[in-house]
């Protein structure tokens, strides 16, 4: 897998119950900000706080004020959405901006993926992801990271991701423009915090020393899983298998979940559209298995997921 390295910006942890502390470097921005938190406006206190950021990126003080602050905010905020000053158009029907962990033959990759539900397949521009002020992460027309689009289930669907790097996705401010074909333009944005990377990932059970089935509709089985980092009260679940041929990109079979208490799947079953795929059993070949845990916050009109991964081969002999 190719890698490109992206710095990681680890803060001081901050105690729910402590004061926030501005100092001397913090700016005005960041006091109006922490005012608006006191009084219980989070919506004006997130987007004081992206201000903030742009004036002060070269303040360190001030910075790490500001993402402590911002953890705060997610971690107590009681609404479901913030107001964040922008909305996905028309032709963009859902946006999930995931930050990935994922082991894979002892190695653990992460990555930034954007993707969503479109109205239709060729509806996306131009679309970039840069982490403030200046780091290219996703860029379409630049061919900055890998972006496809699909309709196998019947939904079109696009799905764009940066190179797999050995080191954690970045906390920090991220603006993210992107256009449609339809001549929509948004200036979007989104913060992640120290916790938006996982730092665990689920364990599969029984598919280790790449096992030889018999049949075409084997048992997966693993044990459930929560992040490290997961948040109970704010944070929505949801798990999905994907089973694919050994050095392809395209799926043999799929499934999600939002049936936590699951721990096992038939794979190559028949299944309800709604839960994944229906292709039927698998054919002879090597396969590989992966496993994701999501864990899940809005953030304005998007989702916000942080995504635990594990891979694991098998292969199928009838």
């Amino acid at each position: 897998m190719k890698k490109v390295f992206l710095i990681l910006f680890i803060w001081q942890s901050v105690s729910i119950a402590a004061p926030f502390q501005p100092t001397a470097q913090t700016p005005s921005l960041v006091a109006k900000a922490q005012q608006a938190y006191l009084d219980g406006d989070f919506s004006v206190a997130v987007n004081t706080l992206k201000q903030a950021y742009m004036a002060s990126v070269n303040d360190s003080v001030a910075t790490k004020n500001i993402m402590q602050l911002y953890t705060k905010i997610r971690s107590q905020s009681p609404a479901t959405r913030f107001d964040v000053g922008w909305t996905l158009p028309a032709e963009i029907k859902s946006m999930r901006v995931s930050v990935t962990r994922r082991l894979e033959n002892g190695l653990v990759t992460h990555q930034l993926i954007v993707s969503g539900a479109l109205t239709a397949i060729d509806d996306m521009d131009n679309f970039q992801v840069v982490r403030y002020p200046d780091t290219i992460v996703l860029d379409k027309s630049k061919k900055v990271g890998t972006f496809q689009v699909s309709d196998d289930d019947g939904t079109p669907g696009y799905d764009f991701r940066s190179r797999g790097t050995a080191f954690d996705v970045s906390a920090g401010l991220y603006l993210m423009t992107f256009s449609t074909k339809g001549g929509a333009h948004v200036d979007g944005w989104f913060m992640l915090d120290e916790n938006a990377n996982s730092t665990a990932q689920p364990q599969i059970t029984n598919l280790d020393d790449n096992p030889v089935f018999n049949t075409g509709t084997p048992i997966m089985k693993w044990n459930e899983f929560f992040s490290p980092q997961f948040k109970k009260d704010i944070e929505h679940r949801a798990l999905s298998i994907w089973i694919g041929k050994a050095n392809e990109d395209k799926g043999a079979w799929s499934f999600w979940s939002e049936n936590m208490k699951t721990t096992s799947a038939t794979i190559g079953s028949s299944l309800q559209i709604e839960n994944g795929w229906d292709h039927g059993p698998l054919e002879n070949g090597e396969y590989y298995a992966l496993l994701n845990y999501m864990e899940a916050q809005s953030f304005g009109p998007i989702r916000i997921v942080r995504r635990s991964g594990t891979v694991k081969y098998f292969t199928i002999k009838r």
